[in-house]
């Protein structure tokens, strides 16, 4: 490069004068779209579900309770189905259904009900499951199906029945599943499985049956699922699962069966449900929950188990009910429920638990259901009632933050959260400018340091906000840390956080470029400012033009290696660079050149941290230029020509 026309581009570029021009500023969004660029406190107790944090429910609360009376049909409350606005409870001992409107969870009102007569085939009605508008009812002591007509709740009304004979295998009818036009039923004194088209509700009809033999496992059949083309008994008495072919609902087939071992939970199994490749199964008498890999159905295996210890409630294990990455689990004997994490069904983990008490109606707790995982409604035997409970958060304001911080080197104008749909709760946050080696928050007149980790001493984003421009005017690196607030019972769900950052490469004042002396060895040094050589001062009092000289061999460098990015410290790859107005791509880069000419940088690791911002300034020295650190097109234009 010729060295005059060198000498005229840099006063010409020190010397202009810009014309009045908008503020600038730039963003910085943590969308929480990676989970591993980030670190919660507690992984029990945050969910990074790759898009939002939440917090992860972890204990069950008392909401309502309601025992049988002169009013309602409860006594010997066995099972539950929540559909819509309503929640359907049989009771065996008064033989029938009430009804209750669930509209308002905290508050259920019974709406309705319907006992056995001449009529119905209600007499110890066990388990029930609506569908549209009908409820069909298997009844323990009746030996039958009920259909019920449930279009007005209010009013229940008998649609059809049928009962137990010597084609089917309807004696001590304990479960019931619906799909399409068929009722599949699992017969705990038949030891047997009945298909029932229930196609005309007025009339349903027998269409196949499979007993116990010495192939199937259906033994005390008391529990039942149906997913695709298989239908799910749990064996009471075999302590098994029989899995069932019914792809042809007239024929349906053995397929595979387990039994219980010194490995498994199945003794006295008794509630099933299908999610997946796995079926949850409640053992009773082993007082334990078993996990079963069903994705072979001719050969399902044992996969994981929870027995009932001194932190579970698990003794009398009866029914489940998934939601998500949780299954609810009643406990007949240990009057209660318990709530395990089922994310990995291979390792599944308890969770929390809730049991009978003053003012609880958990007595005896068999049959439940789920109000969108949020509340469940437990039908309790021994307590003739009902119960509902509300599914708490963790209320210890657990964090999260990102595992690297933003670099920065101009003033922080904003920061802001985004919370996720259905928050109810709140979120406070910490600050950092060094990564994460102090920590500020805002303490109602000034930024004051920290070490709690327990979300005492925090600020809300609103309050950083408005006084994130007095935290820092010297660069750094910003990280911040969000802590999830709930009172226990408030769903929690950080969407986002951003970093506004003001104009990254020069500052401004009434819309016109502020100039100022850039050099570190000045005695007037700033770094908010666009340089100007001529207004520098020295200790004497001499200014600094430089005397460039060229680098390297003078020949251009390979593609790969052509800096076209404005670069200075601290930036990093892939982070959004304050001078370089965009994603620093180009940092490993420039250290390589750093090195390659004799400058010493240090690792080639993509950080322009003091080492590398060093090199620079020296290389600047080496050049007779301003050692401001900046790469700018000057500098890059003679690092691209030094190969």
């Amino acid at each position: 490069m010729n060295r005059r026309f060198f000498t005229f581009f840099i006063i010409f570029a020190f010397t202009m004068v810009s014309l009045p021009s908008p503020t600038y500023a730039a963003t910085v969004t943590w969308d929480l779209n990676t989970t591993g660029d980030y670190t919660v406190s507690d992984s029990l107790k945050i969910d990074l579900d790759g898009s939002v944090a939440q917090l992860i429910e972890t204990d069950l609360n008392h909401v309502f309770a309601l025992n049988d009376n002169g009013t309602v049909e409860l006594s010997g409350a066995s099972a539950v189905d929540i559909v819509g606005d309503y929640a359907y409870v049989t009771a065996y001992l008064d033989d029938g259904v009430e009804i209750f409107d669930i509209s308002d969870p905290t508050s259920p009102v019974s709406v309705g009900r319907i006992t056995d007569n001449g009529t119905t085939e209600l007499d110890g009605a066990w388990d029930i499951e609506v569908v549209g508008n009908y409820a069909y009812i298997v009844s323990f002591l009746d030996d039958g199906l009920e259909i019920l007509d449930i279009s007005d709740p209010t009013n229940p009304t008998h649609v059809g029945a049928i009962t137990d004979n010597a084609t089917t295998r309807l004696n001590g009818a304990a479960a019931i599943k619906v799909v399409g036009n068929y009722a599949y039923i699992a017969s705990y004194v038949d030891n047997g499985f009945q298909v029932i088209d229930i196609s005309n509700p007025a009339a349903p009809t027998h269409v196949a049956a499979i007993g116990d033999d010495g192939t199937t496992e259906l033994a005390g059949a008391y529990g039942i699922d149906v997913v695709g083309n298989y239908a799910y008994v749990a064996a009471y008495t075999d302590d098994g699962v029989e899995i069932i072919d019914i792809s042809n609902p007239a024929a349906p087939a053995h397929v595979g069966a387990i039994t219980d071992d010194a490995t498994t939970e199945l003794n006295g199994a008794r509630g099933i449900v299908v999610v997946g490749n796995y079926a949850y199964v409640a053992g009773l008498d082993d007082s334990g929950f078993e996990v079963l890999d069903i994705s072979n159905p001719a050969a399902p295996t044992h996969v994981a188990k929870i027995a009932d210890n001194g932190t579970t409630e698990l003794s009398g294990a009866s029914e489940i009910v998934i939601n998500g990455n949780y299954a609810f689990v009643t406990a007949y004997f240990d009057d209660g429920v318990e709530m395990i994490d089922i994310s990995d069904p291979t390792n599944p983990v308890h969770v929390g638990a809730i049991t009978n008490g003053p003012g609880i109606s958990l007595n005896g707790a068999v049959g439940i259901d789920t109000i969108n995982g949020e509340y469940l409604f437990v039908a309790s035997r021994d307590n003739s009632g009902v119960e509902m409970l509300r599914v708490g958060y963790y209320d210890d304001s657990p964090y999260l933050s990102p595992n690297s911080g933003q670099v920065f080197s101009q003033n922080l104008t904003g920061f802001e959260e985004t919370l996720g749909a259905g928050n109810a709760g709140s979120v406070s946050h910490q600050i950092s400018n060094d990564d994460g080696t102090t920590w500020y928050y805002w303490d109602g007149g000034a930024w004051a340091t920290t070490t709690a980790t327990d979300g005492t001493e925090t600020s809300s984003a609103a309050n950083i906000d408005t006084n994130i421009s007095t935290f820092d005017t010297d660069g750094g690196t910003f990280l911040w840390r969000a802590y999830l607030e709930s009172d226990g019972t408030e769903e929690v769900i950080l969407d986002e956080v951003t970093l506004t950052i003001a104009d990254p490469s020069v500052a401004r004042s009434g819309g016109r470029r502020v100039y100022g002396c850039k050099d570190e060895k000045a005695i007037n040094y700033t770094s908010f400012a666009s340089h100007k050589q001529s207004l520098c001062k020295y200790e004497n009092s001499q200014t600094d033009t430089g005397n460039p000289e060229m680098l390297g061999n003078g020949e251009l460098c390979a593609a790969n290696m052509i800096l076209s990015q404005n670069l200075t410290a601290p930036s990093r790859d892939g982070q959004y660079g304050t001078y370089t107005k965009a994603t620093v791509t180009e940092a490993k880069i420039l250290q390589a050149h750093m090195n390659r000419l004799g400058f010493e940088s240090g690792p080639e690791d993509g950080i322009i941290g003091p080492i590398t911002l060093g090199a620079i300034k020296r290389m600047q020295t080496f050049l007779g230029t301003i050692p401001d650190g900046l790469v700018g097109p000057i500098t890059r234009g003679l690092i691209n020509n030094s190969c």
